[in-house]
């Protein structure tokens, strides 16, 4: 059972065998005891409550498993974790099952998955207390949890996107899945924001990429492998016709390739400059060498290790350039389609050329900056709030509407 100052909430049933308080939340946890949500049900009808699951399969990005399982990824972590250890907790939630109280995870299924194939090949690992390798058998018998009360899978969902340690983001894909999800069940937007932590403006450009790209999977393919970014993928949305969206898309796919060769070749200059420093701080260091220069060899030493690292660097950007179609090639290739080249505003630029103006025409009695009369001040009050519903993302215009309409109302009628 667990100790005085680590417990589970309890509710009347027995804790499963092999969990061990250590302090508050964190609870050591016997690797066979920690259970895993099943996988969402395709074919699970819409409405009802929500049901727990790892936000991960909301994506096939990588496949069934979902992003992040890829087997370059999961390599990768695998090996991190033999070679230098579990450097975070698992994190679970209490659950019932079979009349015990047990643990659920919320977040860290890859590494539960490499921590499993470890265990399962037995290999040796590197405990990180000795800086000895061990059997992972006997390193990996119980895992270190961060075990919370989250009752419902409500919290479950608040829970996991809350704990971002350690983890490759769900993604996109994933997120507007779950949006979907929830809305076919009746949450509302509080209840969204409220377990995903995010912003209005994000729930926003979520619901419009749904409603407008629901028809286009060439498009939402796109934006899900990363080949177009959130913003490029709304200025798509608001064109209604695809014919013209998708040559759009194509001619911006092609600008955002010519602009990820040109900072290839950027980098190729870069890299070669590196090399060129490279040699020329090897040269150094032997001049200093044959010259029992102590100094000039340090000095030297160091501008060849600098340079060494800015070719490693700038080798490491090169790979990773991928062209990724951006808002301005969106606009330019929608434009060039022949379509309407909409560049709709977004938070701050709302703020800027809306708030800050109207709220500066407020203070200054109706008048803008030169003193020419706009309108009056409860008119301006009105249309700041407007435009603070929108920057804010507010779903529910007809309550500022029926507010202020009020509120003129009243002004007329003095």
């Amino acid at each position: 059972m667990a100790d005085k100052e680590s417990s589970a909430p309890d509710n009347g049933e027995p804790l499963a065998d092999g969990i061990v308080g250590i302090e508050g939340t964190l609870f050591k946890v016997k690797f066979a005891a920690i259970t895993v949500a099943d996988k969402p049900d395709p074919d699970a009808p819409e409405g009802g409550e929500y049901k727990w699951s790892n936000l991960r399969y909301l994506t096939t990005e990588e496949g069934e498993a979902g992003r992040g399982f890829d087997k370059p990824s999961m390599t990768r972590l695998r090996e991190s974790i033999r070679d230098e250890g579990l450097h975070y907790p698992l994190i679970c939630r209490w659950i019932s099952q079979d009349e015990m109280r047990t643990v659920q995870l919320v977040d860290g299924e890859r590494r539960l998955r490499n921590i499993d194939f470890l265990v399962r090949k037995n290999e040796k690992c590197k405990d990180p207390a000795t800086g000895k390798y061990v059997p992972a058998k006997e390193l990996y018998g119980s895992i270190l949890c961060q075990v919370y009360d989250a009752p419902t899978d409500k919290d479950a969902l608040k829970l996991a996107y809350k704990s971002g340690t350690c983890r490759v983001d769900f993604g996109d894909e994933a997120d507007i899945n779950l949006v979907r999800e929830l809305r076919s069940k009746g949450w509302s937007d509080d209840e969204i924001l409220e377990v995903t932590g995010n912003r209005p403006e994000w729930l926003r450009d979520m619901d419009r990429l749904i409603e407008k790209l629901s028809d286009d999977q060439d498009t939402l393919t796109a934006f899900f492998k990363g080949d177009i970014n959130k913003a490029a993928a709304l200025a798509f949305a608001e064109v209604e016709d695809l014919g013209i969206r998708h040559e759009g898309l194509e001619k911006a796919t092609e600008y955002a390739g010519e602009d990820a060769k040109k900072k290839v070749q950027k980098l190729e200059k870069s890299i070669i400059k590196a090399k060129e420093d490279v040699e020329v701080a090897k040269a150094k260091q032997a001049e200093a060498e044959f010259s029992d220069d102590d100094q000039g060899k340090k000095e030297a030493g160091q501008e060849h290790d600098a340079a060494q690292k800015r070719v490693e660097e700038k080798t490491q950007q090169k790979g990773e350039v991928k062209p990724v179609v951006k808002a301005k090639h969106a606009r330019a290739g929608l434009r060039d389609a022949g379509g309407q080249s909409t560049q709709s505003l977004r938070g701050p630029k709302i703020k800027k050329h809306y708030m800050e103006t109207l709220e500066t025409a407020i203070k200054n009695d109706g008048n803008d900056p030169e003193g020419q009369f706009l309108a009056p001040v409860e008119v301006l009050k009105f249309g700041m709030a407007v435009a603070k519903g929108i920057h804010d993302g507010e779903t529910e215009p007809m309550k500022i509407f029926r507010k202020w309409g009020k509120k003129l109302q009243a002004v007329e009628e003095k």
